[in-house]
């Protein structure tokens, strides 16, 4: 059985915060809503582009003002995937490290799937990334699970011998539901004390730790 690493996009492999707030921050602009601070952020993804723009949205905004701000920020997007973002620091070489372990890597993001997918190409062009999955119109977003059960069969694994790995309580209850580990990223936007209540398997500082806290969790197989 294929031992695999599926992990998040957004604050797992790349920083996007500057980005996320710059084009939204946009969009509330032309329609005359005040504008977050970039770190505001940090709170309002995890749940797909619908909840970012609900989240950056004045308090009891109608529904119709929300679902314009929520197409406005997919046009964005679309016009321009990566924007100001870059990998983090030590993500490529991680990757790169348990590509050549023989791990399978791939994305599962609630980042529109098309986008997701010109990002990952356009930032980790020679990562072997066996599949990005992301969100996409009438299909179940991260904590359910489905769509990651789905892509490590895809994969030629299975839970016992994946992991997932993320930087908030979403992504943990995505592994939780999946009944895989998941391996916390407090380098990213919400921190271990988030990670730890939501119940990762491990909590690591840094991607560098990413080959050592995967094996750990899914050892290779003895021969």
């Amino acid at each position: 059985m294929k031992r695999a690493l599926v992990l998040d996009l957004d604050g797992t492999l790349v920083d996007t915060l500057g980005d996320i707030a710059e084009k939204m921050n946009g969009a509330l602009s032309a329609r005359g809503l005040p504008a977050h601070a970039a770190d505001s952020y940090r709170f309002f993804v995890g749940r797909g582009v619908g909840e970012l723009a609900r989240s950056a949205c004045p308090p009891d905004s109608p529904p119709d003002l929300v679902d314009g701000l929520r197409r406005a920020m997919e046009a964005a997007y679309e016009a321009d995937p990566v924007g100001v973002s870059l990998p983090y620091e030590g993500v490529t070489a991680a990757l790169e490290a348990l590509a050549a372990e023989g791990v399978a890597l791939a994305v599962f993001t609630n980042k529109p799937e098309a986008v997701a997918r010109a990002a990952v190409s356009r930032l980790f062009p020679l990562t072997p990334f066996a599949d990005v999955v992301g969100d996409l119109p009438g299909l179940p977003r991260k904590p359910d699970p489905s769509r990651l059960l789905a892509l490590l069969e895809r994969l030629g694994s299975a839970p016992e011998a994946a992991c997932f790995a993320g930087d908030t309580d979403v992504d943990m209850l995505t592994a939780r539901n999946a009944r895989l580990p998941g391996i916390g990223c407090a380098w990213g936007f919400r921190g271990r004390l988030e990670l730890e209540s939501a119940g990762a398997a491990l909590v690591i500082e840094r991607p560098d730790g990413l080959p050592a806290a995967f094996a750990s969790l899914v050892p290779p197989a003895r021969h």
